[in-house]
């Protein structure tokens, strides 16, 4: 799957789904992301988290905690969107480090994909994104990694992002002992 750039803009041809554009988020999209965010949350955590808080989530309030994110300086929001369909059906957050080794000074905060995306490639086509603006942005982007998140590890395979070794033409590297994954 190949990623194009126009602008800032990157566009994602998918055989199995329509235009896919993803470009940064703007103040429009956020009810879309909330929606994306809940939705994403009470799919993957049913049974894992009590019905009760997943059905207390609301998108008017995920709204409003993105809205704080998306003012917030250092901090960044690319929204993959449905151009047919005119939705937003996932985003990454990230920003300024929390607790990151000083070789990076963005972290990859959050990436969510409405569930009838998942295993499109469009997790990993999130991830490129965000490395490539953080490349062109003068960043060195990271992903915490730890042993609760195996999960992402198929995501970062499928992103050209290994825990170590060499990625297609730049460096990709675990440093020893920071849990931290090396983005771009």
């Amino acid at each position: 799957m190949v990623l194009r750039r126009s602008g800032d803009t990157y566009m994602l041809p998918m055989k199995s789904f329509r235009r896919i554009e993803i470009r940064p988020a703007v103040p429009d999209d956020l009810m879309m992301i909330a929606s994306v965010l809940v939705s994403t949350w009470r799919a993957t955590f049913r049974g894992i988290i009590a019905d009760a808080y997943l059905d207390a989530m609301t998108v008017e309030d995920q709204a409003i905690r993105h809205a704080r994110r998306m003012r917030f300086p250092g901090s960044f929001m690319m929204a993959a969107a449905d151009m047919a369909e005119g939705r937003v059906i996932g985003f990454a957050n990230y920003g300024k480090a929390r607790g990151m080794p000083p070789a990076f000074d963005r972290e990859l905060y959050e990436l969510y994909l409405l569930p009838e995306f998942h295993g499109a490639g469009l997790g990993s086509a999130l991830v490129r994104s965000v490395a490539a603006h953080c490349r062109e942005t003068g960043g060195h982007v990271a992903l915490r990694l730890g042993a609760e998140r195996q999960p992402q590890q198929g995501l970062l395979r499928a992103a050209r992002c290994p825990r170590g070794g060499r990625g297609p033409g730049r460096r990709r590297q675990r440093k020893p002992g920071s849990g931290c994954l090396s983005l771009g």
